[in-house]
């Protein structure tokens, strides 16, 4: 389950492989599977992971954590997919995002039952 993407300006550095426990300001999420516009309506693909089970938009597995939200999305990475199997939006889903000195931080709240890396990658477009 993953949820609550959001760029972080001066939210601390907690995260990361440490498992941060940090609470971070989601209040400007991108993408927080919480209306259309924050994801629920996305044009989610799911790639190299076998079948390509869809993404689902699913309740919260954990309200009572530090992510109190309704909704989540949840990724079934399967067996015989590729260990960099994951989920993209179409571009234009999010908008332009400005990366600079003050504004460079992404978070991501998940939820495994599994210990394993999660990775982000930022592509634009054309190219």
């Amino acid at each position: 389950y993953f949820d609550d993407i959001a760029l972080a300006s001066g939210c601390g550095t907690t995260g990361g492989d440490t498992g941060g426990d940090t609470p971070v300001d989601v209040s400007g999420a991108a993408v927080d599977f919480e209306t259309p516009a924050t994801g629920s309506s996305f044009g989610w693909a799911v790639f190299e992971n076998d079948d390509n089970p869809p993404l689902e938009i699913v309740a919260n597995p954990d309200t009572g954590g530090i992510n109190s939200s309704a909704t989540a999305g949840r990724f079934t990475a399967r067996a015989n997919g590729q260990f960099f199997a994951g989920v993209e939006t179409a571009h234009g889903d999010i908008g332009p995002i400005t990366l600079d000195a003050s504004n460079s931080i992404i978070k991501i709240m998940v939820f495994k039952d599994v210990i394993s890396d999660v990775g982000v990658k930022l592509a634009i477009a054309n190219g």
